[in-house]
Order: structure tokens, then C-alpha cells, then sequence
């Protein structure tokens, strides 16, 4: 059997209404950040619906191949940020997994959001100006992000905590 740290004991606020232990604000703030490529489009995207506006303007910014692969990389995050919508007793197995996943599902996108910035766009922090100053302050915070999906132990024990099924599904 492979071996678990314990959960720690947290205050009783820490917990929701099923005794598990809720998400932290920092944890919330790391996810956001993970899925900001794909949160920008549906931002850009859907006041344009609403009214006719030059949509030339939309598809020159979202049709680059970085942001198309950036958009890519944020998936894993976006899948971890639906399971936290199931997050419920009666979730599937299928949420269940993929929320016990979670935690790598955010190493692997924010590893890949920062090797594609790199990737791409190193040259631009030799170069300086604002695109460079900009870049290194998205490096700075995909650190910060990353130090924390890495090393937080609450965000550990979140993963690891999962409302358990309704009784009669555990009978039946």
C-alpha cells in the first residue's frame, strides 16, 4: 500500500457542509491564473455576440499559434476547475478520479503555459522594454503558482478530499 501523509486537522470553517475540507481562496486564485488563455477568449468572445463589432479584431488575437497552444494547455486546469463544480456526494466516478488528479492536472498545465511562454518568447526578456517587463512578470507569477501547487499542503489534503457517496450507492 502506498503511503499518505494524514490529513491535518484544519478549524471547523475550513470544512463544507460535507465535511470536506473547501478549497482556498490562494487555491481559487492558482486555478483562475491556470485557465486565464481560455477565460480571456470566452471574455472577448461573447460581448461580440451580443452586438455586432468588427469580429477581424477577435480572430487576429485569438488565431496565433501560441494562443491556440496556450489555450491547449489550460485544458487540464479547466477539467480540474469542472470537477470542482461536481464536487458533490452524488458525483460520478469519472469527477471523483479526476479531482483526486487534480493536482498534477494543474503541475502539467502550468508547466506547459511556462516552457510555451519560454519557448517562444525568451528572446523578449534579453530584448527588454514593456514586452519584456510584461513577460517577466507573468514568469514571476507562473513561479509563484507553480511553488505553490508544489509545496502546499492544503492544497494536498483538498485533493485528496472528496464528499463520499450517498449510502445507499455504497450498499447497492
Amino acid at each position: 500500500m502506498k503511503h499518505q501523509t494524514p490529513l491535518r486537522i484544519y478549524s471547523f470553517d475550513a470544512y463544507d457542509r460535507h465535511l470536506c475540507l473547501k478549497p482556498s481562496l490562494a487555491m481559487f486564485l492558482v486555478l483562475s491564473y491556470s485557465v486565464r488563455h481560455l477565460l480571456l477568449v470566452f471574455l472577448l468572445y461573447f460581448p461580440f455576440v451580443m452586438r455586432p463589432v468588427d469580429m477581424a479584431t477577435l480572430k487576429h488575437l485569438m488565431a496565433t499559434s501560441l494562443g491556440v497552444s496556450l489555450g491547449i494547455a489550460d485544458l487540464p486546469a479547466l477539467l480540474v476547475l469542472l470537477a470542482w463544480r461536481h464536487r458533490r456526494p452524488e458525483a460520478g466516478t469519472a469527477w471523483r478520479w479526476l479531482w483526486r488528479q487534480g493536482r498534477l492536472a494543474l503541475l502539467t498545465t502550468l508547466v506547459g503555459q511556462g516552457a510555451l511562454l519560454m519557448g517562444t518568447q525568451a528572446e523578449q526578456l534579453w530584448i527588454g522594454g514593456e514586452q519584456g517587463a510584461l513577460l517577466a512578470i507573468c514568469l514571476i507569477a507562473q513561479g509563484w503558482a507553480l511553488t505553490y501547487v508544489v509545496f502546499s499542503r492544503r492544497l494536498a489534503d483538498v485533493f485528496r478530499d472528496f464528499p463520499a457517496p450517498p449510502r445507499d450507492e455504497m450498499i447497492g
